[in-house]
């Protein structure tokens, strides 16, 4: 059940990442930030009314008090590196998610990566070098140049980074509380924090967009809550590394969706490398 939710809530965030770019056109990206919190938060509500608050541990308000912090941040990021940049270039950049995610691991738990797990973070960082190269190139750095120069692969790499934080926390959370109530409070802070953090950088949150632009926004965060909730429950049968591997897949079906919608340009180098990518993120997951 763990496996099919997972790829279930990679999915979900495929879609999540093609309105998020129609989205993030339309509208302010602390908006669009704040649209996506607060239709999970709408989504989560009703089960309050059919599941019980649970028994509270020290883990959960050790991750909540995580969350206070990098929900804001990774949502700011993530509509910026989207508004600025094609799916085809950005969404890659989370194939790094897995990466940190296990090496985070080893951090907090001591557990090095396997030999198959090395395996995957060298095709990975093939695969992003590949997606990063261009015909006729003559400088071999030109593609590592290419992820700091753009702002929005760069944004993006942030966001993988503090989503592999994310992933242990989010597993403390739903360890101490349940999947449901992990995915409540998620919301609920990611609300208060990204208008907080709106209110502290003086950018205006506007509620006209919000309503004129209402039907490309609010799947945005219908989505994000799918996704949230599906691995949450995932990782209550599973690891953080396994899961979130199988969820970042999720970044093969975005940038063929930036081609297919959004007209992006995928040369033989990207799809080569997004191949690499994914069987990189397999890998690790085994």
């Amino acid at each position: 059940m763990w496996l099919f939710l997972s790829i279930l809530s990679a999915f979900s965030e495929s879609i999540k990442d093609i309105f998020g770019k129609i989205g993030s056109n339309k509208t302010n990206i602390y908006t669009s930030a704040l649209i996506m919190n607060l239709v999970t938060l709408f989504f989560t509500i009703p089960f309050m009314f059919s599941n019980p608050i649970p028994q509270l541990k020290t883990s959960f308000w050790i991750g909540t008090f995580a969350f206070l912090f990098i929900t804001p941040v990774w949502s700011i990021l993530y509509m910026k590196a989207l508004k600025d940049s094609p799916l085809s270039v950005t969404l890659p950049m989370m194939a790094f998610n897995p990466v940190f995610t296990g090496l985070l691991a080893y951090f907090f738990k001591g557990t090095p990566p396997s030999t198959i797990g090395w395996l995957g973070i060298g095709l990975i960082a093939v695969g992003i070098y590949l997606i990063n190269s261009k015909s006729g190139q003559k400088n071999l750095i030109s593609p590592i140049l290419h992820i700091f120069q753009n702002k929005g692969a760069l944004f993006m790499l942030c966001v993988a980074f503090l989503w592999s934080v994310g992933a242990h926390f989010s597993k403390m959370k739903v360890d101490g509380s349940s999947a449901y109530f992990s995915t409540l409070t998620g919301g609920i802070s990611g609300v208060v924090t990204t208008y907080m953090l709106a209110v502290m950088m003086k950018k205006n949150i506007s509620f006209t967009s919000i309503k004129n632009n209402f039907w490309s926004l609010f799947p945005v965060g219908l989505f994000y809550y799918i996704a949230t909730y599906t691995s949450s429950i995932a990782l209550a049968g599973s690891s953080a590394v396994y899961v979130f591997s199988i969820k970042r897949s999720s970044m093969f079906f975005s940038a063929i969706a930036g081609k297919l919608f959004f007209k992006e340009e995928l040369n033989i180098y990207k799809y080569v490398g997004l191949i690499l990518l994914l069987g990189g993120i397999f890998c690790i997951a085994q």
